[in-house]
């Protein structure tokens, strides 16, 4: 078996990055999400990084959540 392809979403709060999200999501025995980057949504680049556990997260816009999230996952 393949080792899953590691993804960087791009914009992962906006809508095309949600559905990218979402395909992975259903394959997670085939794509793995190493960094996340978004826009002004921190709060939902927030549980983005909760449930994905990526290595790697920038925000255009960050916030004291998201300093605590990220770290909490050791991005």
């Amino acid at each position: 078996m393949k080792p899953p392809l590691r993804v960087a979403v791009l914009g992962s709060t906006g809508s095309i990055g949600r559905q990218a999200l979402d395909v992975i999501a259903r394959f997670p025995d085939r794509f793995a999400v190493v960094a996340l980057a978004a826009g002004a949504n921190a709060d939902l680049l927030v549980e983005q990084v909760a449930a994905l556990r990526p290595r790697y997260v920038f925000a255009e816009r960050g916030s004291p959540r998201l300093e605590e999230a990220a770290a909490a996952v050791g991005a």
